[in-house]
């Protein structure tokens, strides 16, 4: 059969058909490896994890600790080793003094370190009450943090789950001192002070500010500063308290969930009867008792219709059987994270902020499972 192709059909433009006549093929090369790798694409996002995690941001750092507790209403005599000594299990720490209602003249008693470790006091300016910490045990050698963790996946949060500790800030002081040179970025919370915070906030306060489209405010306060410098560096300068620089943000340290609780507000409308009927025979009673005054004071003469919707507060894992349908308002695991080996580093920026009254803190994700990539995706 003859093949047949009518003239409007076809491009009449020779520069057209000697483009397609050389590049077509290619063309259609490059269609294949499009449709290749989208497919390829597809496939390594249902092979590939993605872990769900829950976070917490800006969770101090501390060493784990043994409390030295009153067994009733106490006053310290004194302190028979400093603040931050270090002791063994059985040595004499405190000489304390009952302040019971007794006329009768307490005698003082000796307490002894209940552990070893790093002895501080609990400072404190009126009596200690019975039940209260009179002072810790510091033990630096295991590190902990109290964690409010939230996140799309926090009902899977359990005990012994994995833990990354990131974004880790030595004693911050809300001026953050951030220096590039040749030999890299030098970033640290300590290199300016509460002092120098001060002053900028008494040369700043009453002045005037006004952004784009508001009016002009008047300063108050520093909230935080943030100094970009390009700096160079003098090697082979010694120094007995060195300030410690920040870790880079790749740092990451690990640790593990010891213990946890899930928390939360719920709300639901999803009552028993018993709990609908008292609130509705309560209404009714009230609007017996009490005028309403809106435009002219009345009184609610009956109810239509009643729906109540009730928010509570939650705590501990229950059984699933029985359980109300509910909207979640705000859910939290708290989470008790040890660190068992830390890194020498951040054991000497918890001592050095113990010792200073500051603190470190962290980011803190955990682990509560993983699901493949292209799920994660197609959630967003």
């Amino acid at each position: 059969m003859k093949k047949y192709l009518r003239p409007e059909w076809r491009t009449q433009s020779r520069t057209k058909r000697k483009f397609y006549a050389k590049y077509l093929r290619w063309v259609e090369q490059l269609g294949y490896l499009v449709v290749t790798a989208v497919f390829a694409a597809f496939i390594y996002a249902f092979n590939t994890k993605a872990d769900d995690v829950i976070k917490a941001e800006g969770v101090r750092i501390e060493a784990a600790s043994t409390p030295i507790t009153a067994s009733e209403e106490s006053v310290i005599v004194r302190r028979l080793v400093p603040n931050f000594a270090k002791v063994t299990k059985g040595t004499p720490v405190l000489e304390i003094k009952g302040e019971g209602s007794s006329d009768v003249l307490q005698p003082s008693v000796k307490i002894t370190a209940p552990a070893d470790g790093v002895f501080v006091v609990t400072e404190s300016e009126k009596p200690y009450a019975k039940g209260d910490t009179i002072a810790k045990i510091l033990n630096y050698s295991k590190l902990i943090a109290q964690a409010e963790l939230e996140g799309a996946t926090v009902g899977k949060a359990k005990e012994g789950q994995p833990v990354r500790l990131s974004a880790i800030t030595y004693s911050d002081t809300g001026i953050v001192f951030r220096g590039s040179s040749q030999h890299g970025g030098v970033v640290s919370g300590q290199f300016f002070n509460q002092a120098t915070k001060d002053q900028v906030e008494a040369l700043l306060r009453g002045q005037k500010v006004k952004a784009r489209d508001d009016i002009a405010l008047t300063i108050e306060g520093v909230k935080s500063i943030q100094v970009d410098s390009a700096i160079d560096l003098n090697w082979g300068v010694e120094s007995a308290d060195p300030i410690l620089l920040d870790p880079p943000p790749s740092y990451v340290v690990s640790g593990v969930v010891v213990s946890g609780s899930h928390v939360g507000t719920l709300q639901t409308a999803s009552l028993p009867a018993t709990v609908k009927e008292a609130i509705r025979a309560e209404a009714e009673r009230r609007a017996r008792e009490v005028a309403l005054s809106t435009k002219e004071t009345s009184t609610i003469k009956g109810f239509r219709s009643f729906n109540t919707v009730v928010q509570v507060t939650v705590k501990g894992q229950a059984p699933d059987a029985g359980a109300w349908p509910a909207t979640i308002i705000n859910r939290q695991f708290l989470a008790q994270v040890s660190i068992p080996n830390p890194p020498a580093g951040l054991v000497k920026a918890v001592m050095k902020a113990d010792r200073n009254g500051t603190s470190v803190t962290a980011r803190i994700e955990v682990v509560t499972g993983s699901r493949p990539l292209a799920l994660t995706l197609l959630k967003k």
